[in-house]
């Protein structure tokens, strides 16, 4: 059977902040290149991905999260698990399990400066954030961060309207 990221997403069990982090953690090691080798490798069948897998979370993961792999791994989801992760954090943030904001810049940013960018508020507020990414290039410079309802100005567009 065939299942959308969305469906993945809402079968994780244990829905948290903890959750998000495991997520995020395997979103890293899945995008190291030796990993992706041996996880897609057509050559190793199901059991002995699953093996490997185990071996290389069983200390850093729980169990649900283990578990999770494992299904991902059954079903041959496992590509599809940057999906999977996009629709585990709206399905947080919908639950008012992490906080949503948006970043404006003036020119597009990558996914792992994104990723990293989550990281690190979520770090210094002591929760998950959820950010949307918004392009506009008449900031000039820097950038304009929303999270709930604060606002964070530090476009040079803002600086220069300060100066008049």
């Amino acid at each position: 059977m065939s299942y959308t990221a969305k469906q993945l997403a809402k079968s994780y069990p244990g829905q948290s902040q903890e959750a998000l982090v495991e997520m995020l953690l395997i979103d890293k090691v899945l995008a190291l290149k030796s990993f992706r080798q041996i996880v897609f490798n057509p050559r190793l069948n199901v059991t002995q991905k699953k093996a490997i897998v185990t071996e290389i979370f069983a200390k850093n993961l729980s169990q649900n999260s283990i578990n999770f792999l494992m299904f991902l791994l059954e079903e041959n989801s496992l590509k599809d698990f940057d999906k999977i992760l996009s629709e585990f954090k709206k399905i947080l943030k919908n639950n008012h399990i992490a906080l949503s904001g948006t970043v404006t810049t003036p020119k597009p940013i990558s996914q792992d400066e994104k990723e990293k960018l989550e990281y690190d508020l979520g770090q210094k507020i002591g929760t998950p954030i959820v950010l949307e990414i918004v392009v506009n290039p008449i900031l000039i410079g820097g950038v304009v961060l929303k999270v709930e309802d604060q606002t964070f100005d530090n476009s040079f567009r803002y600086k220069l309207s300060k100066l008049k």
